[in-house]
C-alpha cells in the first residue's frame, strides 16, 4: 500500500504508523519496541511522552511572527519534538529542516491578531498552514487526522525550550547538507505503531 499523500495531514500523523527500523541499531530497535509497549492509543507510537499524566512536562511557549503582528500561547505537555526533512518543510525554511513541537490543539490559542490559512486543495487530507499575512512567518501546521499543531519552533520567543528533538522523520527527503544529531532515532518518513 502506498504511503500518504506528501503535505498531507497523513504525512504528519505519528499516530498512524508503525517503526520503520531498517538502518536502526540493535539498541535503537529495541528501545522503540519497548516504547511500543502498552495501549496503542495513549502515546504516539515511537515517542516518548515525558511525563505522561504526571503535568511534570507542561510547558508554555509563547511566541509570534517576524514583524510581531500575530501571537500565540500554547500550554500542556509536548506530544512530540522532533526535525522534519521533507521537502515540504524544506519549502517552508528555506531548505533546512523544520524543528517543531506537536501540542495539543485545546491547548493553543492565538492571543494577538489573525493568521492567514493555506491548504493545498490538491491534497486528499491537506494540512492547513498558519501565517503572518504581513511579514510570512509560517507559524504553525494544523493536521486533520490528529487534535495537534506543530509549532514551528523558530517562531517560539524563547526557542531554547525547544531543548533538542526526539528524533528525525522523512529523512527520505534529506539533503547532504542536513544534521542529525549521533544516536537520534531516525525515520524515512514516520514513525509507525
Amino acid at each position: 500500500m502506498p504511503g500518504p499523500s506528501r503535505g498531507s495531514s497523513a504525512s504528519w500523523s505519528p499516530f498512524l504508523f508503525e517503526a520503520d527500523l531498517s538502518g536502526a541499531t540493535e539498541d535503537e530497535k529495541a528501545r522503540s519496541r519497548a516504547k511500543q509497549k502498552g495501549d496503542c492509543q495513549s502515546k504516539p507510537a515511537g515517542v516518548e511522552m515525558a511525563g505522561d499524566k504526571t503535568g511534570e512536562n507542561v510547558m508554555k511557549l509563547e511566541g509570534g511572527c517576524y514583524c510581531g503582528q500575530v501571537r500565540y500561547v500554547a500550554e500542556g505537555e509536548p506530544m512530540m519534538k522532533a526535525q522534519c526533512h521533507c521537502r515540504e518543510c524544506q519549502y517552508i525554511t528555506g531548505g533546512a529542516p523544520n524543528m517543531f513541537v506537536l501540542m495539543p490543539t485545546d491547548s493553543f490559542s492565538y492571543t494577538a491578531g489573525a493568521p492567514k490559512q493555506f491548504t493545498r486543495s490538491d491534497l486528499e487530507r491537506a494540512v492547513t498552514r498558519d501565517f503572518c499575512a504581513e511579514c510570512g512567518t509560517h507559524l504553525v501546521t494544523r493536521p486533520t487526522v490528529v487534535p495537534a499543531v506543530v509549532l514551528k519552533v523558530g517562531t517560539l520567543d524563547d526557542p531554547s525550550l525547544f531543548g533538542s528533538p526526539q528524533m528525525a522523520i522523512y529523512t527520505i527527503d534529506k539533503q547532504a547538507f542536513h544534521q542529525i544529531p549521533e544516536g537520534m532515532p531516525s525515520f524515512e518518513r514516520l514513525p509507525k505503531r
